[in-house]
């Protein structure tokens, strides 16, 4: 569950807004300490979510590349149709 959080958090870089992140973290960690004590869930800190997001950007970005290649392999070398959409270039 820790991750899916982080995660959804980490959605906000990616949407233009990073400026929401430290009173998101705020308010996710004061909801778990008060509210769902019962998980035990540890502080989300800011360098969490940070280095989470600056991995799953990298992780994107070979992958959109890969996507890429393969395209360029189908349509331009073996003149198939390619059957995607892929997105353009992905402001973050």
């Amino acid at each position: 569950m820790r991750l899916v959080i982080i995660d959804l958090i980490a959605n906000f870089y990616k949407e233009q807004r990073p400026e929401l992140i430290p009173g998101i973290i705020r308010l996710i960690n004061n909801f778990f300490k008060d509210e769902a004590s019962e998980f035990n869930m540890e502080p989300i800190t800011f360098i969490e979510v940070d280095k989470y997001y600056k991995n799953d950007k990298m992780i994107w970005v070979i992958f959109q590349k890969a996507r890429q290649i393969d395209r360029y392999i189908k349509t331009k070398l073996t003149h198939k149709k390619y059957n995607f959409y892929l997105p353009g270039k992905i402001q973050r």
